[in-house]
């Protein structure tokens, strides 16, 4: 506990002490990938498909150069169990609070610490 206090300490001067690594103010981010609940169809479902397209918006505000705040809704895809099975969903929201820490004139380490919500129904 004393080590993560000590890291918590090193991380805040730091951050007080380093040169902007982003601009602040507000952003949006989009992405698109591909799900796979590979445990979906380990029960043998004839036409079974566990892949599905994942699409999440997200949006934020960097309170300073260090500090922001990030919020987003992510649909994880649909798919097919098979035949009379049904099908599964599953969407989520998550909201975090961001540190980005640089370490040189071009790269920076970011860190997110936050909670989500995540729901998945099989009809």
């Amino acid at each position: 506990m004393k080590l993560l206090k000590n890291i918590c300490a090193v991380t805040l001067v730091y951050g007080l002490a380093v040169a902007p690594a982003m601009a602040e103010g507000f952003y949006a981010a989009l992405d698109a990938g591909q799900t796979n609940a590979k445990d979906t169809c380990s029960t043998g479902f004839a036409g079974c498909n566990d892949t599905a397209t994942a699409i999440r918006a997200a949006g934020g505000y960097q309170f300073t150069s260090m500090w922001g705040i990030e919020v987003s809704y992510a649909n994880y895809g649909n798919a097919n169990l098979g035949g009379a099975h049904g099908d599964w969903k599953t969407r989520g929201v998550q909201a975090s609070g961001i540190g980005t820490f640089p370490v040189g004139e071009a790269f920076s380490l970011l860190g997110k610490v936050g909670v989500a919500r995540i729901e998945h129904q099989v009809n």
